[in-house]
């Protein structure tokens, strides 16, 4: 989660500001591109998510920019970014730490990728596409299905599964034409 600390006239007040990564994608794709395990160490969204934040906050620490003064309602204002977990999220892995055995390191896991509260994935078009046709998605909306649906995945992800209605439609085309019904 990004929060800006805004302090204006001697008041401070903190927003917090959901963050979604609207596109992600699971599965195997035609032209080579693979993403079949999120939590895949330097190919997995989690890590990518992770890498984000990281180079963020060596920017600021780099620039001096995670503060900044501007005017908001011709008042002058500092705004200071930082990146917080979502509390719900939190709050669970602070119980299962407290629990112990299985899931206990996920806080500490997750601590690299605070900054990302929500992530959609969608599939890629499947490799065995040429032999099945009418399945050119179906092997990624199952991975896409399995992680999803599946903790602590289902913490973070939220999937989008494409059926094209159109015969020679590719998966931008599918994307949209799902997302506009």
């Amino acid at each position: 989660m990004l929060t800006a600390t805004i302090e204006q006239d001697g008041k401070t007040r903190v927003e917090n500001i959901f963050v979604i990564d609207s596109h992600s994608h699971l599965g195997e794709d035609v032209d080579g591109a693979t993403m079949m395990n999120p939590l895949a160490p330097g190919s997995g969204t989690f890590d990518f998510w992770g890498n984000v934040q990281g180079r963020i906050k060596a920017d600021w620490g780099t620039t001096g920019e995670q503060s900044f003064s501007t005017k908001m309602d011709g008042k002058f204002t500092k705004i200071t970014w930082s990146f917080n977990p979502y509390p719900f999220t939190d709050n669970l892995y602070i119980a299962l730490e407290s629990i112990g055995k299985r899931y206990s390191d996920l806080k500490e896991k997750s601590k690299f990728y605070s900054f990302i509260d929500q992530g959609v994935v969608f599939p890629f078009q499947d490799v065995f596409r040429d032999k099945h046709p009418e399945a050119r998605y179906r092997a990624s909306n199952i991975n896409v299905s399995r992680f999803t649906t599946r903790f602590p995945f289902s913490m973070k992800l939220i999937g989008k599964n494409i059926v094209l209605r159109q015969k020679d439609a590719n998966c931008e085309i599918g994307v949209t034409y799902i997302m506009s019904k």
